[in-house]
């Protein structure tokens, strides 16, 4: 899931630096005075289309990486889940392990004294 999560960012970092090249693009086409007006015009309505489809694409990303959060969540509550239940299953049988290590560490002794 770490993956998943990691691999979604780094499509949503490279998405934003490619529409960031594009956008620059644009614009210089729009501040420069010797571009004619069909093309600013073309280069006006490419970037006014580029930030409505961005607002598409960041929500898609956004729902993507939520889904993606809750099902981490989901994997690490139920890994703390199996955690506790491993322990409490555990939990007798190290009890007689310290009651059996006691009782050795008292016959060592008493052979010891004599």
């Amino acid at each position: 899931v770490e993956e998943e999560i990691a691999k979604v960012l780094r499509e949503i970092e490279d998405a934003e630096m490619k529409r960031q090249k594009v956008i620059e693009q644009l614009e210089i086409i729009l501040d420069d005075p010797s571009t004619n007006k069909v093309s600013k015009g073309k280069a006006a309505h490419e970037l006014a289309q580029m930030r409505n489809q961005d607002t598409l694409d960041q929500q898609k990303r956004k729902l993507t990486q939520q889904a993606l959060l809750r099902k981490q969540e989901k994997v690490t509550r139920l890994s703390k889940e199996a955690r506790a239940s491993k322990e409490r299953a555990l939990r007798p049988y190290l009890k007689e392990k310290e009651e059996a290590d006691e009782a050795l560490r008292l016959v060592i002794e008493k052979q010891e004294a004599h």
